[in-house]
């Protein structure tokens, strides 16, 4: 029993290091980190009703290219890619596209543009528009239903039993996630912490979500609500964050003494449930592939990833200005040392109840909040001032739309749909 026990230590020691290894696999040179970007859409009809799964995979389908590489699952479309984006449907055939990471913003506009009008002219000739919306602009969440995928049917058997609203996070919320690049361990490190402290601030610049199942909204950042009923265990701020000594191996420590809800099967390629086992439990006696770890990873969901980089979450689904925007604003902040320097200096935050916190503030009050002490208001001036002296000219130049509703103290949701009643 003792050489049992000794051989899946040594095991769970050289799971956490592969997992550390990966992250520090995603290190890229300082003089060339680029940004990704993954946006979500609605689609529905003039009525309001949801596109169902068969009508929109026959859409895409039809869009596919001679150099994109179709995905299938069980003899199911699930999207397609190419050098320079991916579509895919998300858990109730919400539409996302993800640009591959780019160094120019100029780039990503004209790929976003491109998909944009591709599909808006495909959709509208089977009577169907594409929305920008954090939540869905018409239905409550038990009105969708999911696609036909292994991965969100177990998914949605675990959320039944962690929270309150993983049913609504599935099917009901929309997304704008960018990716950052880290150039070292400490980079990293600072960066994560910093994306975490700014993760209620983002929500607020970004909310998006006009009406929360069916009804007005009753609050501001409806998604981060809606998260902080998911499943504490897999999303939100990892409890290592601001522990001494956290780095790639902490958040690998942690992710590995976490359940997975499922894995892929390495030789058949079949979805598999682990139930209540951890990922140490699970892999007690076989040491992780890449692929397993890729895997595992995709199956947490804190408001800031750690893959091969760095994926911030918590903004609602943008039309393109504003998402170029968020971009812009992301680019100078993570990559900009003057920027991100003087904010890693000005927003201390030592515990993540602190973030939680600044968001249940924020939901009820919006710009006249309180974030870590200070005023919203004085915040975000803070964070849109060092941008005016410090940011490049293409950053200047495409975060005017969400500079402006800034200074006027608004929301997307408010800009666009008007005030709540």
């Amino acid at each position: 029993m003792q050489n049992k026990d000794k051989q899946n230590d040594r095991i769970r020691k050289r799971n956490i290091a592969a997992i550390a290894e990966y992250f520090r696999g995603g290190c890229k040179d300082a003089a060339s980190l680029k940004l990704g970007v993954e946006t979500e859409y609605f689609v529905i009809d003039k009525q309001g009703r949801p596109i169902a799964y068969a009508e929109l995979e026959e859409v895409m389908q039809k869009l596919v290219a001679g150099d994109d590489t179709v995905v299938e699952e069980d003899g199911h479309f699930l999207g397609y890619y190419n050098k320079d984006f991916s579509v895919t449907l998300e858990p109730a055939a919400q539409l996302e596209i993800s640009v591959m990471p780019q160094g120019s913003l100029a780039k990503m506009e004209e790929i976003l543009t491109d998909f944009n009008v591709a599909y808006s002219k495909a959709l509208e000739a089977e009577g169907y528009v594409m929305v920008n919306t954090g939540y869905h602009p018409t239905c409550k969440a038990e009105d969708l239903s999911l696609i036909p995928k292994k991965r969100y049917e177990y998914m949605n058997a675990y959320f039944a039993h962690s929270g309150s609203r993983g049913y609504q996070m599935m099917r009901a919320t929309a997304s704008t996630q960018v990716s950052v690049d880290y150039s070292n361990e400490d980079d990293f490190v600072r960066k994560y912490r910093l994306a975490c402290a700014l993760v209620p601030i983002l929500a607020l610049f970004t909310e998006n979500c006009p009406v929360y199942e069916g009804k007005p909204s009753p609050r501001m950042l409806t998604r981060c609500y809606v998260w902080q009923g998911v499943d504490n265990e897999r999303c939100l701020i990892p409890d290592c964050t601001f522990e001494a000594g956290f780095g790639f191996e902490a958040y690998a420590k942690e992710l590995y003494d976490k359940r997975p809800i499922l894995i892929i099967d390495p030789v058949t390629g079949q979805t598999i449930a682990t139930g209540s086992k951890t990922i140490g439990e699970f892999y007690c006696d076989q040491e992780l592939t890449t692929p397993e770890i890729e895997h595992l990873i995709s199956m947490f969901f804190p408001d800031v990833r750690l893959k091969h980089y760095m994926e911030i979450r918590p903004a609602d689904s943008l039309p393109i200005d504003l998402t170029l925007a968020y971009v812009a604003l992301v680019r100078e902040i993570f990559y900009n040392k003057e920027i991100f320097n003087e904010l890693s200096a000005y927003l201390k935050v030592e515990d993540k109840q602190e973030i939680e916190a600044a968001k249940i503030n924020l939901m009820e009050h919006g710009y006249h909040g309180k974030v870590y002490g200070k005023l919203f208001t004085e915040v975000a001036d803070k964070i849109f001032a060092l941008i005016k002296a410090y940011g490049d000219s293409e950053s200047q130049q495409y975060i005017i739309p969400l500079a402006e509703l800034v200074a006027k103290r608004m929301t997307p949701a408010q800009a666009l749909w008007g005030d709540r009643k």
